[in-house]
């Protein structure tokens, strides 16, 4: 190990790495345009994770994905943003957290909780805002 370099210097820099990459496109991509396919991959489908997504018809995945856009463009922090109706099949609530940067990038926390079937469920994460005004989750 090189002299004055100690153990903990090391951990900053793998912790610099790791945020430096971490804004990567990893997951899917929200966008101001409904139904819009970035990339190839379909915005309203990467909205809400894993088989709760299977769940939700093309126009509640719709508004989930506008929902989030919507909360993590435009609202400040604890500004929810709702989707779907109170008492409807799925309806839900983005919550956008505290942004930062990650070199030249927006990057923002948020929270999303949903209902589907009267099933609770909920998310917790980080986008980072690209170029063409879109989001990408980090995973």
């Amino acid at each position: 190990m090189v002299k004055g370099f100690h153990h903990k210097n090391w951990l900053a820099v793998a912790a610099l790495i790791m945020l430096v990459t971490a804004c990567a496109p990893l997951r899917g991509v929200f966008s101001h345009k409904s139904g819009a396919s970035i990339g190839g991959m379909a915005v309203p489908d990467q909205s809400l994770p894993g088989q709760e997504a299977g769940l939700l018809s093309t126009a509640e995945k719709n508004q989930a994905a506008q929902a989030e856009y919507q909360a993590l463009e435009y609202k400040k922090v604890g500004e929810a943003v709702p989707w779907g109706k109170a008492g409807a099949r799925a309806s839900g609530i983005v919550t956008p957290g505290q942004p930062y940067r990650v070199g030249t990038q927006n990057c923002r926390q948020y929270s999303h909780d949903w209902v589907i079937n009267g099933v609770p469920h909920g998310t917790r994460g980080s986008a980072c805002r690209n170029e063409d005004g879109s989001w990408t989750p980090l995973i």
